[in-house]
């Protein structure tokens, strides 16, 4: 068979046309077709979202050289600047473009869930888009000499070759440091320097980095100082978002601090229910009624055309908040930030509220234990309290658990009691100095437990050891023990051999291995493997930051409740100080001072592990299970009773009896 002349000249022709003068908007609104899913499919509406459309047609201004938006979820920002300009860039303005996700899978799945949906939808391009292997998952070839690609923030990705458009979404959830060679939007923008002012780089995203100077003062229309994407929105002319108030015309920011509630309903979805807006001008309230009319007459501003100030940037930059994002109501925005802050209450854990004010609200996250100095020793001395002698229990507590902590000479073991809601008890806290090697004077040589694998063989005493319960002659053993998967040397090889030995033992069922996580976006607690497939030992991967916020949080508590973490009086001050010796700041918990230690509050955050572990934070306290139903000291006044009247023997038959008639 032959091609046909006719159409091959038709599209070596197609080649030869210029580029049309089109605004982006106006080519997406033409050409671009989306949904699919279960969702809304046909024309891409620009009136759904008239907040995009200026961010949209900077695109193909020549006077700037890349865009960026900072927005929340739900808000159609992917959609436009990131399917609208490809649009453009395939039929209008035809050319190399690259959009870059965060990671390979996750580009993949944008390449199958996003671009070839509206390629498939939008007769423009799917008459455009190549065959067999002009059309794959990451590279993509189109008639008229346009060539897009899907790529991922590696150094190979970002270099080496031109690209006039270079579009990077979901950007604060890249590395900050792309192999060691600068940041994406940096490596981005040398690809497209070639094409001078033709060529172009947007950056889009919802915020995702702490803010980094929680005393910040706002000044104008920058945002607070930050990594990632608002460090890039500060770098540019700076836009807002403003609408009128239907009442006296004034134009006021959308945003979340101009969203009000009634504070006094504490139920997240009665209080979320008056949600409403108020006008800083004339003081009105403002129900959502009115949302979509002020969205329709909303305009951005830049900082010059508010302030008159002569800021200048070469960034063309807008940050939209999420009270003004269409597919997000009011009302969906308190409830998520009401519920979030109440987890937060009850548990210490700062990711729900962090999550909800980065993706619904928009906004840079400001760590609530975040603080020049971190925790003060001297307050933490202040509210240590007597509620038991040392290896001694509470009687108000549920269980225990052990966390260790190895050092080059010593493990470190601490002892925590748990009680209702997360409340816990330190009660013990000791070095374990002396391994069973026998040096040439007879003594007892010091634990190496980066060198000699045996040396993690002290560490069986954690699993016979007793605490004794306050009041009562009866003692308790851990329900989990957790440790340090080791460190320097052969830390790590030495602690998985030990793990082994347990498991072969059959001694494993209580005792857990835990390392801190690679990434700051990795899950708090997740089950993990060694590095060699052959040792199969129980191990979990943390989210150190993330814990030690918790614990940081839990510790910072003015008086008992919820995860409150009571301090005992039996310790010295050096236990205090190693609470206290890191300090918080955008890329995790440091030491305050070189040298110092940090052991306790280490210590605290891995007992946190050992109680998620062991099912403690899945109990439901109205309803607890056995094992956690009364506390220890009635437990054992009930057992007292028991043994007084002679029926414990009985009852103990009558459990055996029960477990074989059961397995019968």
């Amino acid at each position: 068979m032959y091609a046909d002349a006719q159409l091959v000249m038709r599209e070596a022709c197609a080649l030869l046309k210029p580029p049309r003068r089109v605004r982006v908007s106006d080519s997406a609104a033409q050409h671009m077709f989306v949904g699919g899913a279960g969702g809304y499919e046909g024309p891409w509406d620009a009136s759904m979202t008239p907040y995009m459309l200026a961010p949209m047609d900077r695109l193909s201004d020549r006077s700037v050289e890349g865009v960026v938006f900072c927005g929340p979820a739900q808000s159609g920002k992917t959609e436009a600047l990131i399917s609208g300009w490809m649009t453009h860039s395939i039929v209008s303005d035809p050319c190399d473009m690259m959009i870059v996700q965060m990671a390979q899978h996750e580009a993949r799945d944008f390449s199958k869930r996003r671009v070839d949906r509206v390629i498939r939808m939008s007769p423009s391009l799917r008459q455009l888009i190549g065959v067999g292997h002009m059309d794959n998952v990451f590279d993509k070839q189109f008639r008229n000499g346009a060539y897009l690609n899907i790529g991922w923030p590696t150094i190979s990705q970002l270099s080496g070759k031109p690209i006039r458009h270079v579009a990077l979404t979901d950007y604060d959830r890249m590395p900050v440091n792309v192999d060691g060679e600068g940041d994406a939007y940096s490596l981005a923008r040398n690809r497209t320097k070639s094409f001078m002012s033709r060529g172009k780089t947007l950056v889009e995203s919802s915020p995702g980095h702490v803010v980094l100077d929680p005393d910040w003062t706002p000044r104008g229309h920058g945002a607070p100082p930050t990594h990632g994407i608002l460090g890039l929105y500060n770098l540019g002319d700076r836009h807002r978002w403003y609408w009128p108030c239907p009442h006296c015309s004034a134009l006021f920011r959308a945003e979340w601090e101009n969203l009000k509630w009634n504070t006094a309903i504490d139920d997240p979805v009665a209080a979320s229910q008056t949600a409403h807006m108020v006008c800083p001008d004339c003081g009105c309230e403002i129900g959502p009624e009115f949302k979509a009319e002020m969205t329709s007459k909303g305009q951005w501003r830049s900082e010059k055309d508010v302030f008159g100030d002569s800021h200048q940037s070469k960034t063309a930059s807008y940050w939209l908040q999420g009270p003004a994002a269409t597919f997000q109501s009011w009302q969906q925005l308190v409830y998520n930030y009401l519920t979030a802050l109440k987890d937060f209450e009850l548990t210490g854990n700062q990711e729900k509220l962090k999550t909800t004010v980065n993706t619904d609200q928009g906004r840079p996250y400001t760590l609530l234990t975040s603080n020049a100095d971190g925790l003060d020793a001297v307050m933490l001395k202040q509210r240590a309290d007597a509620y038991a002698p040392q290896r001694q229990v509470p009687a108000q507590a549920r269980f225990l658990t052990i966390a260790v902590d190895v050092q080059k000479h010593r493990f470190v073991v601490q002892a925590t009691a748990w009680g209702v809601d997360g409340q816990s008890w330190i009660v013990d806290r000791y070095n374990l100095v002396n391994s069973e090697r026998i040096g040439e004077g007879g003594e007892r040589l010091k634990v190496s437990p980066f060198t000699h694998p045996e040396d993690w063989n002290v560490l069986d005493k954690l699993l016979d050891d007793e605490f004794q319960v306050v009041d009562s002659e009866v003692k308790i053993k851990a329900r989990m023990i957790v440790s340090d998967s080791g460190g320097g040397g052969q830390g790590t090889a030495n602690s998985y051999l030990y793990a082994l030995r347990l498991k072969r033992l059959s001694r494993c069922d209580r005792f857990a291995l835990i390392k801190g996580a690679s990434t700051r976006n990795a899950p708090r607690i997740a089950k993990g493997k060694p590095g060699d497939d052959r040792i199969k030992v129980p191990l979990w991967i943390i989210n150190t930051t993330q814990l030690k916020d918790e614990t940081a949080a839990n510790l910072a508590r003015p008086e008992p409740g919820p995860n409150f973490i009571n301090l005992p009086d039996w310790v010295g001050e050096w236990f205090f100080r190693e609470l206290s010796a890191e300090m918080r700041t955008a890329t995790g918990w440091v030491k305050k001072r070189k040298g110092d230690n940090n052991e306790a509050f280490d210590l605290c955050s891995y007992n946190r592990v050992a109680y998620a572990l062991c099912g403690g934070e899945k109990i439901n306290w109205q309803r607890p299970p056995d094992w956690a139903a009364k506390a220890l000291g009635a437990r054992m006044a009930e057992a007292d009773t028991v043994q007084e009247t002679g029926n414990k023997k009985y009852l103990d038959w009558l459990r055996e009896h029960g477990r074989k008639m059961n397995s019968e």
